[in-house]
C-alpha cells in the first residue's frame, strides 16, 4: 500500500455510449495488462457501470456526456491518481506501456505529443491573432495527437478552466484545420496549452503508430510484433509503444484478428516475450518459446482442443 506522501501513477481511458467503444476500452486494458509485468492501477470515465467496467481499477461515471471528443475535455477535472497518462480506447499495447513515463518527464501539469512551432510560420494549427482574447498571451503555436495526453494534480484547474473558455467561446477563436462549428478536444487542448505555456513533450510518432497515416502495417500482439511505414519513409518503423487504429479501423478485420489472439492469450495465462525490455534473458528465452507453442495451437489446432489445451497450460502454470 502507498504511503501518503507517494505520487500516485495510473492510466486512464473513455468509454461511452455504444457497447463497442467499451469492448475496445476493455481490449486496450488487457493488451497493457498482458505485456506489463507491473502493471499500474488503470481507470475509466464511462456513462454507466457493467461486467466491462468491472474490470478495471477504477470507475468514473459521468453525467450528461457528449458522446464525442469533447469528454476529453472533462479529463482534468476527473483524473483520479496524481500523475495520469490518458490512452485513447481504441488502441492495443505491443509493449510495457509504463514506460511511456519516460516521455513525460519534466512535463508542466498538462502535455501532449506533437510539435510547437513559432510564431510567423506556415506550421501549427493557429497564429496569434486567431487566439481572440489570448492573443497577447499565447507562447507558440502547435499541433497535437488526440491519443495521448498527460495530466499531473496541481495547475489542472486552471487549465481546465480555460479549455472550458475556449468551447464556450469557440466562434472567437480560429482554427483553419478545423471546422469552426464542430469544436473537438485537439485545438481546444492545443491553444490552451500555449496559454500557459505547455509544449508538447515529444511527437507521438516516437511512441506509437497512428493506423490511418500508414502505408503498410505489420502487428502481431502474440510476438509483440509491430512495424510499419509512413508514406515519406524508406524503412519500416519498429519498437513503439501502442497501435492508435482509430474508431473505423476498429471494426475491421485486422483488429479482429489481433483481439481474437489477445483474448485467447490472456485465458491461456500465455505471455508475449518482451522484445524491447531485455532485463531477464531467461524470462525472454521462456516467453519465445511459449510463443512459438501459442502460435502453432492457434493457427493449427481446432478451437475447441485449443481451448481445453489452453486451460490445462494456464493451470499447471
Amino acid at each position: 500500500m502507498n504511503n501518503s506522501s507517494e505520487i500516485t501513477r495510473g492510466f486512464i481511458t473513455i468509454a461511452t455510449g455504444k457497447p463497442h467503444y467499451y469492448e475496445i476500452a476493455r481490449n486496450l486494458l488487457r493488451s497493457y495488462r498482458l505485456f506489463s509485468p507491473e502493471p499500474l492501477p488503470f481507470a475509466i470515465v464511462c456513462d454507466q457501470q457493467n461486467a466491462i467496467t468491472s474490470e478495471f481499477d477504477d470507475v468514473i461515471v459521468i453525467e450528461n456526456p457528449c458522446y464525442s471528443f469533447l469528454d476529453k475535455l472533462r479529463l482534468p477535472d476527473l483524473v483520479p491518481y496524481d500523475e495520469t497518462i490518458f490512452i485513447d480506447a481504441d488502441c492495443l499495447a505491443y509493449r510495457d506501456l509504463n514506460g511511456l513515463w519516460k516521455a513525460f518527464e519534466g512535463a508542466g501539469d498538462f502535455s501532449s505529443v506533437g510539435y510547437s512551432y513559432p510564431f510567423g510560420t506556415s506550421d501549427g494549427w493557429f497564429q496569434r491573432d486567431d487566439a481572440g482574447p489570448f492573443k497577447d498571451k499565447v507562447k507558440f503555436t502547435m499541433i497535437l495527437q488526440g491519443g495521448l495526453y498527460f495530466f499531473r494534480k496541481g495547475k489542472l484547474k486552471t487549465f481546465s478552466s480555460a479549455c472550458g473558455y475556449i468551447l464556450d467561446n469557440y466562434d472567437m477563436f480560429r482554427f483553419p484545420t478545423y471546422p469552426s462549428t464542430n469544436p473537438i478536444d485537439e485545438p481546444i487542448f492545443a491553444l490552451a496549452s500555449s496559454i500557459l505555456g505547455y509544449p508538447p513533450a515529444i511527437s507521438y510518432k516516437h511512441l506509437f503508430c497512428y493506423y490511418p497515416l500508414c502505408d503498410s502495417i505489420k502487428a502481431d500482439i502474440s510476438r509483440g510484433r509491430l512495424s510499419y511505414r509512413y508514406p515519406y519513409k524508406m524503412r519500416d518503423t519498429l519498437g513503439r509503444y501502442f497501435l492508435h487504429w482509430s474508431t473505423v479501423e476498429t471494426r475491421g478485420e485486422m483488429y479482429a484478428e489481433e483481439v481474437r489472439k489477445l483474448e485467447a492469450m490472456v485465458n491461456s495465462g500465455f505471455k508475449p516475450p518482451r522484445r524491447w525490455e531485455y532485463r531477464n534473458r531467461l524470462t525472454d528465452c521462456v516467453r519465445v518459446i511459449e510463443t512459438v507453442v501459442f502460435r502453432f495451437m492457434y493457427y493449427h489446432i481446432p478451437k475447441g482442443l485449443r481451448e481445453r489445451l489452453c486451460a490445462l497450460f494456464k493451470y499447471f502454470r
